[in-house]
């Protein structure tokens, strides 16, 4: 809404080097449709989604994706995210810190993927 038109976004699932493994339809973008629900459904009704993945294999998420880490561990599946702050902490910890920067840098290749992608189709 803040955008003041419609969002319609693509959930991708990218690999460590930057290769786009899998996209996932075009999906209404509004609070019915987080990125949490939408991976949810993935894992839930796309029968394809799961051919790419095995146990113990690993995903590194970001914090929109926290209310369907349960789901997603159902499947044998590790999750990495960044920490969040807890109560009155004003700083993580050097251990919390690093996890979060370690996070993030595997991160930043979705979020190229996404720029270039966003660029060519406007």
């Amino acid at each position: 809404m803040h955008k003041h038109t419609n969002l319609l976004k693509a959930m991708m699932v990218v690999a460590p080097d930057g290769y786009i493994l899998h996209v996932h339809g075009m999906n209404y973008a509004d609070s019915g449709n987080n990125d949490a629900k939408i991976l949810e459904s993935m894992i839930k009704c796309d029968p394809d989604f799961k051919n790419y993945f095995q146990q113990g294999d690993c995903f590194i998420l970001d914090r929109g994706f926290r209310d369907v880490l349960d789901c997603i561990e159902n499947e044998g599946i590790q999750t990495k995210m960044p920490p969040f702050l807890h109560g009155n902490q004003k700083q993580f910890s050097t251990a919390e810190a690093n996890r979060s920067r370690q996070v993030t840098m595997t991160r930043w290749v979705v979020e190229a993927v996404n720029g270039r992608i966003k660029n060519k189709f406007k």
